[in-house]
């Protein structure tokens, strides 16, 4: 997927994202990409440190007990392919809550950079209307002075 495509996915469901050019697009995309993937794996190292104190690595060592006898049992070249979807399976739950983060976080993210973006274009496009306006001489000021 390119950096196009991703913008486009992204912002179908963002109010406002149809007034930004897609640079501006793609610019908002990568931030917002770039705090995800700090939340996710802050969220997934979170887990990681609650689940070894509460056990005491008990559940790292159940795990890693589990995932080995698996690959005693298969034989063959589909063996890592086994193994991997396995492992996967019996990670999904750790996984849950830093992928559910993530989205939230994306979503709340990219909301706010195309508003405060939009803001930000409408305040330029009103400063350069007022500097191509002419000015306003009014008398009355004139006197005070």
């Amino acid at each position: 997927m390119t950096k196009e495509e991703r913008a486009e996915k992204w912002f179908e469901r963002v109010p406002g994202a149809d007034q930004l050019s897609m640079e501006e697009r793609v610019n908002i995309c990568d931030r917002a990409a770039k705090g995800t993937v700090v939340i996710f794996f802050v969220f997934l190292a979170g887990e990681f440190v609650i689940l070894y104190l509460m056990s005491g690595g008990a559940a790292f060592e159940w795990l890693a007990e589990r995932i080995n006898r698996f690959s005693a049992d298969s034989q063959g070249t589909r063996q890592y392919k086994s193994l991997a979807w396995f492992g996967a399976v019996l990670l999904l739950p750790l996984l849950l809550l830093p992928i559910a983060a993530g989205l939230i976080y994306r979503n709340k993210r990219l909301a706010a950079l195309v508003k405060q973006a939009c803001a930000d274009s409408n305040k330029g496009t009103v400063e350069s209307e007022q500097v191509n306006m002419p000015a306003i001489q009014d008398d009355s000021v004139r006197c005070a002075e």
